[in-house]
């Protein structure tokens, strides 16, 4: 876990639904990288584990209290002047991003008609105003049905920024 200048350790912080920062009609932006792609299909389809939330050490090392999913809040980075690579430098040449509005997220259902709500919190990084991360409300991680429904609105959404197969 990261630590302050004194030596003690954070602790982890709770995952917070910033419902007050960040409007349900805001647009995330999801980095899909090439491995998550089906490109035998036209045009490629995010596959349902590019919406996995990271490991519980990434976690712990961004102090939170547990796995979630990284996103880039699209308002913000756009007022940071739009630079893709601020984004996509920092995953695998050929990732893409698809966006997704917070609100869509917020009320997700499953395809089998299960609500799956996902929670929205603003993460500013170094480097990375716009970071926000989201996490699954009714379990401790993402299931695969919620990853499934992610993938269906991203599909409907279409691409931000297609992917290349390389």
């Amino acid at each position: 876990m990261p630590s302050d200048l004194r030596g003690h350790v954070e602790a982890p912080r709770c995952l917070t639904d910033d419902l007050h920062l960040i409007d349900d009609r805001e647009s995330l932006l999801r980095v899909i990288q090439p491995v998550f792609v089906n490109f035998a299909v036209s045009p490629p389809k995010a596959q349902s584990n590019g919406f996995q939330d990271q490991t519980e050490e990434e976690a712990a090392r961004w102090s939170l209290a547990r796995p979630c999913a990284s996103v880039a809040v699209r308002s913000i980075w756009e007022g940071y002047g739009s630079d893709l690579d601020a984004i996509l430098g920092h995953f695998p040449a050929g990732s893409g991003l698809v966006a997704l509005s917070a609100g869509d997220l917020r009320t997700l259902v499953t395809p089998g008609g299960q609500k799956q709500p996902q929670g929205v919190m603003l993460d500013p990084r170094p480097g990375s105003p716009w970071h926000a991360v989201i996490w699954d409300r009714t379990a401790s991680r993402r299931p695969k049905s919620a990853m499934k429904a992610m993938a269906v609105l991203a599909e409907a959404a279409g691409w931000f920024i297609l992917p290349r197969k390389v």
